[in-house]
């Protein structure tokens, strides 16, 4: 009986270790939103300088996805996990000992290129210890953590900066958490179930003979992988320009007069809104058969909800309310990684699902200086205590590129092909 209860347990310990991984990276990537003032007073930037930094980040992610889905397939996901986590460590050392902005830059590119493999180890792990049916929903689930991660970045994140008074020391214990999900991660992660070594090796055998290029070819090659991409990037952007990136927490301060603490709820509340709506979207979508139709949905009522951000005067309670609902609706973006997992072979999950990933980055590191840029070119600015503060109509006219980008995803759902929840028949290109 208790072999039993362990064997049922297993596949979700083994998944839950492994999405440490995304928690621990996601709170890399979103630190730049409680760091924002302190990063422009450290290094006298502007809105520009500030977005370039965060997209020193996605750069490297972006760079290293080319080849990540690839080497995930090929080789152990856990020897994978283990050696870009201690790369992402590294960087976020090298940045909290960063002595001007162009150092900064380069250990955020550093520690970015960790991003790449994160949420795709998790799920190439959860496809291999979870049936399709339940994959959504699992994938709902590692997506959770990673946002987990997101709000350990925002209000956590600015108290331990208040309580140590230095936004360097509070990186450097940042750093060391890292080392303890990495020895966390060391001795409960492995690749695969017992049972399925032997299928294991043979998928691998059989991915070596089609070799590095046709394999690219095959899964880049599908146009249905693009537009899941497409839909997952613009449906998660407020996640990087008012979430997770600097500009959200700098709106309100700067706009709705919070304090730099008060600032840091609501982009936090982004992320609690994707912790829950991740799995439940992915359960959802498993119940209905469906995978379009609660994509169409959140791709709308965001579009509302972002115009409602934008436009509307409120107390902070309902700013709160508003980015969580952002957050928990966002979370269709989730049911898009499921969609191309059933739409390609199995032998190809991660280099497949890696499209959406290098889409999504792609706009996370094209938005965030456009952003900026919008901004700055408003010309609308002074310069308080060497901080750069804007005004609302800066904000406003570079915050509208989100409801465009929404309905850019609605428009491209309509020409993705509806799976139903199951394997599409996918032959692997001949010798």
């Amino acid at each position: 009986m208790e072999k039993m209860i362990q064997h049922k347990l297993m596949p979700w310990f083994v998944v839950f270790s492994a999405s440490l991984f995304f928690f621990y990276q996601f709170t890399q990537m979103n630190i730049i939103s409680s760091l924002a003032p302190y990063l422009m007073r450290t290094f006298s930037i502007n809105a520009t300088h500030l977005g370039n930094l965060e997209a020193a980040y996605f750069f490297a992610t972006i760079l290293f996805l080319l080849p990540a889905g690839q080497i995930l397939d090929r080789i152990s996901t856990r020897k994978v996990i283990l050696s870009v986590l201690m790369i992402s460590i590294l960087g976020t050392f090298a940045f909290a000992l960063s002595p001007s902005y162009w150092a900064a830059c380069i250990s955020r590119f550093v520690t970015g290129i960790a991003d790449a493999f994160c949420f795709l180890s998790g799920i190439h792990i959860a496809s291999r210890w979870f049936s399709n049916e339940k994959l959504a929903f699992v994938s709902g689930l590692v997506a959770t953590m990673g946002m987990l991660g997101g709000t350990m970045a925002q209000t956590p994140l600015a108290l331990l900066i208040k309580h140590t008074g230095n936004w360097h020391y509070a990186i450097i214990l940042d750093g060391i958490l890292g080392f303890i999900i990495w020895i966390l991660i060391f001795i409960y992660v492995k690749d695969h179930p017992s049972e399925q070594k032997d299928r294991q090796h043979q998928d691998h055998q059989e991915l070596r003979q089609f070799g590095y290029w046709k394999a690219m070819r095959f899964s880049y090659g599908k146009i249905r992988n693009w537009f899941c991409g497409l839909y997952s990037c613009f449906i998660s952007l407020p996640v990087f320009l008012i979430g997770g990136g600097a500009f959200g927490s700098l709106y309100l301060q700067q706009v709705k007069h919070m304090t730099t603490l008060q600032a840091s709820y609501p982009p936090m509340m982004i992320f609690f809104g994707m912790a829950v709506g991740s799995p439940l979207m992915g359960w959802i979508s498993d119940k209905l058969n469906r995978r379009k139709l609660p994509m169409q949905l959140g791709a709308i009522i965001c579009t509302g909800l972002i115009l409602c951000i934008i436009y509307l005067s409120v107390s902070l309670t309902v700013y709160a309310i508003l980015f969580f609902l952002l957050g928990f609706i966002s979370s269709t973006g989730i049911i898009s990684y499921a969609l191309v997992t059933e739409s390609n072979v199995k032998i190809l999950t991660a280099t497949s699902i890696s499209i959406i990933s290098f889409v999504t980055l792609s706009g996370s590191a094209i938005f965030p200086p456009l952003f900026g840029h919008i901004m700055d070119k408003g010309n609308d600015f002074k310069i308080v205590h060497n901080i750069h503060v804007y005004s609302a109509l800066d904000y406003h006219r570079a915050m509208l590129v989100m409801p465009i980008t929404m309905i850019i995803a609605l428009m491209v759902t309509f020409f993705i092909r509806e799976t139903y929840c199951k394997p599409t028949p996918t032959s692997f290109p001949s010798h």
